[in-house]
């Protein structure tokens, strides 16, 4: 009835059957009353479930609170908590867009999470259910030798923040991994002819010098 497919060591994409059929999609809503997310909700390694809404968008779901994300064609988000926030957010309006979402969350414990979220569940192989562990806790099996696991791939800030040393600025205090192609791009004067998931920053162009020789 089940299959679970780790992705990085601390997530993990669950597919659930939907009656007779695995291609059916099975939504949040349907596997919550089947009584999975509750279940999963009581072990403590667990931290965070997510999943496609029957109404649309995103539900995510932790011991904290429920919220149901909404992105629009334009990219306009709406973040509606139900309760509590399951992310632990204080200042997030109910109407955003990635970059406010980017900017107000930076400093939380789960930076960006939002739009990780919202990325994630855009992928058709997504699963139905999305498990994210607490940050120490890894997914292993029973037939796993290995003992010094190293933890990735949750939402958690010690496993999205990347560092990044470069001799030019940015002029952002943050940025996501996916805008270094298209700022590395723009240093470089380079025009870029199809779509792509990063920002262009601000004009910091490289200007390049001819030096005598």
């Amino acid at each position: 009835d089940l299959i679970a497919l780790p992705s990085g060591t601390s997530m993990a994409h669950m597919y659930v059957r939907s009656g007779e059929s695995w291609g059916a999609r099975s939504f949040f809503e349907d596997i919550e009353r089947r009584g999975l997310v509750g279940s999963l909700l009581e072990q403590e390694e667990i931290d965070m479930l997510s999943g496609r809404s029957v109404e649309g968008g995103i539900v995510v779901q932790s011991r904290r609170g429920r919220a149901h994300i909404f992105e629009d064609a334009d990219g306009r988000i709406t973040y509606r908590v139900k309760g509590n926030d399951p992310f632990a957010y204080f200042n997030i309006p109910q109407i955003i867009d990635a970059d406010i979402s980017l900017s107000l969350s930076s400093e939380t414990t789960y930076p960006d999470g939002i739009q990780n979220l919202l990325q994630i569940f855009r992928s058709r192989r997504a699963g139905d259910i999305v498990v994210t562990t607490e940050k120490d806790v890894v997914f292993v099996s029973e037939n796993d030798t290995h003992s010094t696991l190293v933890t990735h791939g949750s939402l958690s800030r010690e496993h999205a923040l990347v560092p990044i040393c470069s001799s030019v600025s940015c002029n952002l205090d943050v940025m996501r991994s996916v805008d270094v192609f298209a700022w590395v791009m723009n240093l470089l004067g380079i025009e870029i002819l199809h779509s792509l998931d990063g920002r262009f920053m601000p004009d910091v162009s490289l200007k390049r010098k001819e030096e005598a020789v």
